[in-house]
């Protein structure tokens, strides 16, 4: 079956030079701070203009958590570490007995942002940090700290820790989600240093943690491009992807971006049925329900990485950022949240 002209003229446009090079650029750019995340909207804005694209840009305020410096110590010898974001700091150290759990790598999705194979072994945590195999991540960091652990020492995979956010709540925390918050410090480790520190634990030997981390609100820009439906403009497909990202390299969603600005340019020559919105976030480090609802719409979710589409409806499509926080189209949907002030993350 032939395609419509309109189809095939968008297609036979499809060029990978534009997206390509704004990855490239991505690599040079940090993209975790507010000032980072401010950076990577206006080049994100300034392309799309180049390409004739119109585009709007929100500026709400983001309640933020930006980590900093952290370490493990144990004696004499100190530990690089990487503190999670929307943990608790401790800027001064926090020295407390060090106690193992066993834990499994995450096999998949699921597992990484629930408790994961966390051993049930019955370890007393009261008043001690953990040390166990895996990420930082939501799940995990709450079964912890309901055992009474003041702490968690993440062992990573590698010879390189890595950055991560660790609470259960998704957006600004509110009155109900603000106890759900993480009331304990948590860091990563590399593999071969979280395998010494399980031997410490083992030992019966104590560390001290350090970490810093910076809480606060910013604004953060939210680059926005909608292009409007040829029949019911109020209704909208949504497509999303975050330009904030941890550290240098393109590893948090700078594809997925790049996909995004080719989308605009091919699309913006056409009068879709559905109108598509796509919009940027930024805004690193936290939950992320930061995306504003252009005037007279729905509140979409920043979750929302999947095409939810009504047949003959507007496309909205939508590029969020946040810093280092990053990420593709992972297909995750959340039910949107009704809040004025959200972050991103």
């Amino acid at each position: 079956m032939p395609l419509p002209p309109d189809t095939a003229a968008a297609l036979a446009s499809v060029s990978t030079d534009e997206p390509w090079s704004l990855i490239e650029r991505f690599t040079t750019l940090k993209r975790e701070h507010p000032a980072d995340v401010a950076t990577a909207a206006d080049e994100i804005v300034a392309r799309l203009t180049r390409l004739g694209v119109p585009v709007d840009v929100h500026r709400p305020t983001l309640f933020l958590s930006l980590p900093g410096a952290a370490s493990v110590r144990v004696g004499a010898q100190t530990f690089r570490a990487k503190p999670m974001a929307m943990s608790v700091a401790h800027p001064d150290g926090v020295t407390a007995p060090l106690a193992y759990v066993p834990a499994r790598y995450a096999r998949n999705a699921d597992e990484m942002f629930t408790k994961g194979f966390v051993s049930d072994t019955e370890v007393d945590l009261q008043g001690k940090i953990v040390v166990s195999e895996g990420f930082g991540m939501p799940g995990k960091v709450a079964y912890f700290e309901q055992r009474g652990a003041i702490g968690m020492i993440a062992v990573n995979p590698g010879h390189n820790p890595h950055w991560g956010i660790c609470t259960t709540v998704w957006g600004t925390p509110d009155l109900r989600d603000l106890p759900r918050k993480p009331k304990m410090a948590v860091v990563a480790v590399n593999n071969p240093d979280g395998l010494a520190l399980i031997d410490v634990a083992k030992a019966g030997g104590s560390v001290t943690l350090t970490s810093e981390v910076t809480e606060g609100w910013w604004e953060s820009p939210i680059p926005v491009v909608t292009i409007p439906g040829s029949e019911e403009p109020e209704a909208f497909v949504l497509l999303h992807g975050h330009y904030d990202s941890w550290d240098y390299g393109i590893g948090d969603n700078a594809v997925g971006d790049g996909r995004c600005s080719r989308w605009h340019a091919s699309c913006g020559s056409t009068a879709p049925r559905s109108s598509g919105r796509c919009v940027s976030p930024g805004g690193r480090a936290t939950p992320r329900d930061a995306t504003p609802a252009a005037p007279g719409s729905p509140t979409p979710s920043p979750w929302s990485c999947t095409n939810t589409a009504s047949p003959r409806s507007t496309a909205t499509r939508r590029a969020a950022a946040g810093p280092r926080s990053t990420r593709t189209s992972r297909g995750w949907t959340r039910r949107r949240r009704s809040a004025s002030r959200s972050s991103a993350t």
